[in-house]
């Protein structure tokens, strides 16, 4: 090998390295907040569901007073 080869060889690997911690980087990030709405939006479908659930409870003992 080459002295210009094993600079040219280092010289792609210093640049192709932080790239791909920053792909690695951002794909994580977007996985998190993924995470994060879909976590969210299993809460409020089970507040709603308990809120439904209530407001039926209450209106049967309603009209059964």
């Amino acid at each position: 090998m080459s002295k210009k080869f094993i600079w040219l060889l280092t010289g792609l690997i210093s640049v192709s390295l932080p790239a791909l911690i920053f792909i690695q980087l951002y794909w994580i990030k977007n996985a998190a907040s993924i995470n994060e709405k879909q976590f969210d939006r299993l809460v409020n479908q089970s507040l709603t569901d308990i809120v439904r659930m209530l407001e039926k409870k209450e209106a049967a003992n309603r009209v059964s007073e």
